[in-house]
């Protein structure tokens, strides 16, 4: 029975190792390191090293646990915030946040050209509502938000492939690229979500 304490953190981690979620997988793995400090305060006193190290352990985990935590929990958005999340929700809240940040918010009441053909874009756009008339080599398609412009531009660091007017009344948002890399290159997860989104909108296109 010496041993109870540490059998139950070694279980405790064994069943975070089998759990996908972090909180979860975090938590049995703070009880166990708990379990095994505790070990070693009942059994032996002189063990003071490996102590300290599970004790290092659990305060690190209960830190990543929280952040964790702050970045899931929706907290109060505005409405137009709401709208938006609503075409980002493959990011998580935390992530959406800190999109927010650099996202810059703009009205349409008159006809605006966004992007002119092969002229240097900096800006990655989203149109949540309302229409463009998107022209190259005489042609012109009319799409309706929402609807990323400037992605492929984005994504190949190109010129813009074609010339994109805002017809009036809509809304939209916008990133500086330089500033939306900056923020992708710090979170991996966060690219890849917004690649998603990206690639999904081109399809969206392709297909119509």
């Amino acid at each position: 029975m010496d041993d109870l304490l540490l059998h139950l953190g070694l279980f405790c981690i064994l069943l975070g190792f089998l759990t996908r979620d972090q909180i979860l997988l975090r938590t049995f793995v703070v009880l166990g390191q708990t379990l095994f400090a505790v070990n070693y305060i009942v059994h032996d006193t002189s063990l003071f090293s490996p102590m300290f190290w599970h004790v290092l352990f659990v305060g690190i985990n209960a830190v990543i646990i929280t952040q964790i935590y702050f970045e899931r929990k929706t907290f109060k958005f505005t409405e137009r915030q709401k709208i938006l999340y609503s075409h980002f929700n493959n990011l998580n809240p935390g992530e959406f946040r800190k999109l927010l940040k650099i996202t810059n918010w703009q009205t349409v009441k008159r006809k605006k050209k966004i992007t002119r053909l092969n002229k240097k874009l900096n800006n990655l756009f989203f149109i949540i509502d309302g229409y463009v008339e998107v022209q190259k080599d005489e042609k012109i398609i009319k799409l309706k938000g929402p609807v990323f412009i400037g992605e492929l531009a984005f994504l190949s660091k190109s010129n813009a492939s074609a010339d994109v007017t805002v017809l009036s009344k809509s809304n939209l948002v916008y990133w500086k690229n330089k500033e939306l890399n900056k923020l992708l290159s710090t979170r991996p997860s966060m690219k890849i979500s917004l690649n998603n989104l990206i690639n999904k909108d081109l399809v969206k296109k392709l297909s119509n």
